[in-house]
């Protein structure tokens, strides 16, 4: 599963880094959160952006055969979770992510580098 949770991971980025989603940060959280396994985080510019790359990860992940289990936020609360189970993917406004800061929140976890 870890391997599929990973290639998941990979297109998720690939997905909001060509829907021109900014500061891309995925975290594995695995070994300090038994809610998930990794977390996509990503700014979106405004409100039809975050809407934007909410629907290019769900149409894209749907493809790919993923199934997102739950949505929580919309794009006019800047704040988007889409969840995976195995990974949550966060979409907000640069406001909204200086707000939640969910990097320094899991700041214990390792980021996952670039492939």
């Amino acid at each position: 599963m870890l391997i599929e949770t990973l290639e998941c991971l990979e297109r998720a980025k690939e997905i909001v880094l060509d829907a021109k989603g900014e500061d891309v940060a995925a975290l594995d959280v695995r070994n300090i959160s038994g809610v998930t396994d990794y977390y996509l985080i990503v700014t979106g510019n405004n409100i039809p952006h975050i809407k934007a790359l909410a629907e290019s990860v769900d149409v894209g992940l749907k493809k790919a055969g993923m199934r997102c289990f739950r949505v929580s936020g919309t794009p006019e609360s800047e704040w988007i979770a889409m969840d995976y189970f195995d990974m949550v993917v966060h979409i907000f406004s640069s406001e909204r992510r200086s707000y939640y800061d969910l990097e320094q929140l899991w700041s214990d976890a390792p980021a996952i580098a670039e492939s």
